[in-house]
């Protein structure tokens, strides 16, 4: 018990005594209060901890700081506290202070509640007002706006402006910021001159604190933009009508209203021409003094398409702004001609031919071979079929693409004759002349589907009864070659070949002629037992004429007449696809050849009256 209380009072595990006192009961805004801390029992240098209560008052935000911390020495230990001082009039407030150990989450070992500080409200609420600010502004033009403020003597004032029927494109720019200094600033609002007339707008400025969408100190009167604008408009003084293709540049001048210099854009408005007829389709170019021009440039070209039109507009903007103009119609004159030319293919297999630069079309004309006619044996009692004469087909003006290669196809049968095979042989089941040659042009499969002309041969004359379809029950001449059914490769006008003859007794049989320009060839003339002549077929103008029988052994009939491909008029030349005739005691004869003929360019270069060559 005595050594208890001794150590009591010598100051062994005396308990540590704390107590707070403020310099002052009240503080204003932007002032310091210090407060003193006093203690016994707290060693030297120990640090203790400060936080501050709002007391369901202050804030956070009135202070510059809310917590901290100090140093005990020979037990007393101080610190200040600063309430901010804040542009708003919110009356007064209050706090207290707590003292901590360990940190400022430790335990409170003493505080203030029972000496709470008051914060004297010296802030006063800042106002703003706009002096004799200008109400009706013209477009185009800078008007400074003065303002005068009242418990802000400085500082950031932020303004932005509300659109009444203003968009905007109508200012150049939208919202600021101006210093304050000694109660009064100056900010500027400029309009932006158009090119539009839309009237009288109407706008108001509001006046913020701290940012654009801080408080609002005060609004502007409505302020009137007056539409000092006019719409301009525009007109062509000067419209070429024609323009050629050389190249040739021509000009186009344009006079303005209400728009006396500034840059205007140019487009061309196709009618028959295209992007490729130019070296440019739009352009810019600049006013001056109410007037400006600009070029346009045709481009040459190797294609004979006739003249070709468009018109110019001139735009706002750009290229696709408002039109204020549109010109006349030019003309372009077609000053390019294509050159012209030919191909022939009547032989055998595949020609490939390439359109040239500027060739957009071709005519042409395809002509199936004959039909081979059946020899017999001059000592069998029989009868005798001659070849059917080939198929003509001709297209004009068929479109082609330059570059582009095309097939012209002659395609053979067995055994390999452009015309058909003739026969010799005693009579059988096997006595059949050879098919005449299919001609097709710009078939990628050497068939008529997908071809862009074309046209079947004849078939070759049979020498028995009874035989197979299509000849069942007859001795009979070949039929006549045809044009594939509904013609796939396009409208063009065609002519069946004529069919062939067939011969009584030990008489032979002409072929049937070839068909002609819109027209079926003739049939070919068979010789009856004991006649001496026979007739031919039908004339140049139902398509070549059909061949004649004859009755002299070791002798053959006249071959069917063939057609040209030069044409009706003046006709001539080589002519392909006749029927071959049947033979006594020898071959018949082989069918005349097909053949193809393309010229250039189809759009001027026409069938049937083609003349010849490259006329």
């Amino acid at each position: 018990m005595f050594l208890s209380t001794l150590s009591y009072y010598l100051g062994f595990g005396s308990r540590p005594q704390y107590r707070i006192t403020p310099a002052a009961s009240s503080v204003n805004e932007g002032a310091t209060l210090s407060y003193t801390v006093s203690t016994s029992g707290v060693p030297n240098s120990t640090t203790l901890f400060w936080t501050i209560n709002f007391n369901a008052s202050s804030a956070a935000a009135d202070f510059s700081a809310t917590t901290g911390s100090f140093t005990i020495t020979s037990n007393t230990g101080s610190f200040s506290i600063s309430p901010l001082a804040d542009a708003t009039t919110e009356g007064s407030q209050t706090y207290y202070v707590e003292i901590r150990t360990g940190s400022i989450s430790g335990p409170i070992v003493t505080s203030s509640v029972n000496n709470i500080t008051t914060i004297n409200d010296t802030s006063l609420t800042p106002a703003a007002a706009f002096s004799a600010p200008s109400t009706t502004i013209n477009e185009g033009v800078t008007t400074n706006y003065n303002v005068n403020t009242t418990n802000y003597p400085t500082g950031t004032i932020f303004w932005i402006i509300v659109n009444g029927t203003t968009a905007a494109a109508d200012f150049s720019a939208t919202s600021g910021s101006f210093a304050v200094a000694s109660s009064t600033g100056t900010f500027p609002i400029t309009t932006v001159a158009d090119a539009t007339t839309e009237g009288a707008q109407t706008f108001t400025i509001e006046l913020r604190l701290n940012s654009t969408s801080g408080t609002l100190l005060t609004t502007s009167p409505t302020i009137t933009i007056s539409d000092t604008s006019l719409t301009p408009a525009a007109a062509f003084t000067t419209t070429p009508a024609n323009i050629a293709e050389t190249p040739q540049t021509v000009t186009f001048v344009v006079g303005t209203t209400n728009f006396p210099s500034g840059t205007l854009w140019w487009t061309i408005n196709h009618v028959t021409t295209s992007a490729a007829d130019f070296s440019a389709s739009s352009g810019s170019f600049t006013i001056t003094a109410s007037s400006g021009s600009f070029s346009i440039t045709a481009l040459a070209d190797l294609a004979t398409e006739g003249n070709e039109t468009f018109t110019v507009s001139v735009r706002l903007t750009s290229t696709t702004g408002t039109i204020l103009a549109t010109s006349a119609t030019v003309t372009v004159n077609d000053t390019s001609v294509t050159v012209p030319g030919q191909l022939v293919h009547n032989g055998t297999g595949t020609v490939v031919w390439t359109a040239p630069a500027g060739v957009n079309t071709v005519s042409a004309v395809c002509i199936g071979g004959g039909g081979g006619g059946v020899g017999m044996n001059s000592n069998t009692v029989t009868q005798s079929g001659a070849g059917g004469g080939g198929a003509l087909y001709y297209r004009n003006n068929i479109p082609v693409v330059p570059g582009t290669a095309y097939n012209l196809n002659i395609v053979l049968t067995a055994p390999g004759f452009s015309g058909g095979n003739p026969y010799f042989g005693a009579v059988s089941a096997n006595s059949i002349g050879g098919a005449g040659s299919l001609a097709v042009f710009g078939s990628p499969t050497n068939t008529l589907t997908g071809a862009l002309c074309g046209a079947g041969g004849g078939l070759g004359g049979r020498g028995l009864a009874n035989d197979t379809t299509p000849y069942t029950g007859v001795r009979q001449g070949g039929f006549g070659g045809a044009v594939a059914p509904n013609a796939p490769f396009g409208v063009g006008t065609q002519g069946s070949g004529g069919r062939g003859g067939y011969g009584g007794g030990l008489n032979t049989a002409g072929g049937g002629g070839a068909g002609g320009y819109g027209t079926v060839g003739g049939a070919g003339a068979g010789l009856a037992p004991g006649a001496t002549t026979a007739g031919a077929g039908g004339g140049s103008g139902a398509g070549a004429g059909g061949g004649q029988g004859t009755a002299a052994a070791g002798t053959t009939g006249v071959n069917g007449g063939g057609a040209s491909i030069l044409g009706t008029t003046p006709g001539g030349g080589t002519l392909f696809g006749g029927g071959g005739a049947s033979g006594r005691g020898v071959s018949g004869l082989r069918g005349g050849n097909a053949a193809i003929r393309i010229m250039w360019p189809g759009n001027s270069r026409a069938y049937p009256a083609t003349g010849v060559a490259n006329q």
